[in-house]
């Protein structure tokens, strides 16, 4: 088990790369005040492209090699609460784990990434300059990653009128013109953990 771990090559992917796999429309809900991709919608797009059926079973958990991706974990929840209360140096390069006033942070299976979407919003809000790297085992950012971070970004533009919408062209090419205005970085890894999945603070 450990060496099917290890073996499991660990690519990087640009927001360019990721936004392509965005869904035409985002039907999404809101938990504690940060947008969340609705799991039946990502599960009505992964059987109607036929892809990643592991994580159509019962249980997107693996024990001791997947700790799902299709769930949002009680302690992101807290986690993106206790952040929506601090403030933070500008520049500031995320990484996601956390300590106070932390410089670097890493998440480590950022699945539906609740954490980096609440300092995402103080980041836009603020318009600060961010770089944010998020992880995650299965390629699982255009599924729910991204489309939370991109939710993010829309709701705090367009509000709140309705709880589904349309991916257009011109939504990604405004969603990518803010993030590059106020200096946002996006990147994603994926991969399993460990040595091979270092990433040195720059």
């Amino acid at each position: 088990m450990h060496s099917e771990i290890e073996d499991r090559q660990v690519r990087a992917l640009s927001l360019e790369q990721v936004l392509g796999q965005l869904p035409d429309t985002l039907a999404y809900s809101i938990l504690a005040g940060l947008p969340r991709r609705e799991l039946w919608h990502v599960k009505m797009q992964l059987m109607q492209n036929d892809q990643d059926t592991e994580l159509l079973g019962q249980s997107d958990v693996i024990k001791g090699l997947y700790e799902g991706g299709l769930k949002t974990w009680e302690c992101s929840v807290d986690l993106a609460q206790y952040l929506s209360q601090q403030t933070y140096p500008n520049d500031l390069s995320v990484l996601e784990v956390l300590r106070p006033y932390v410089r670097h942070l890493k998440q480590l299976g950022c699945g539906s990434a609740l954490p980096t979407s609440q300092l995402l919003l103080k980041a836009l809000k603020d318009k600060k300059s961010c770089n944010f790297t998020l992880q995650d085992y299965n390629d699982i950012f255009g599924l729910v990653t991204l489309p939370n971070l991109f939710l993010t970004w829309y709701i705090l533009e367009h509000g709140t009128s309705t709880t589904e919408f349309d991916v257009t062209p011109e939504l990604k090419t405004q969603f990518m013109k803010t993030l590059n205005d106020v200096g946002i970085e996006l990147q994603f890894i994926v991969g399993a953990w460990g040595p091979s999945l270092i990433v040195r603070p720059i």
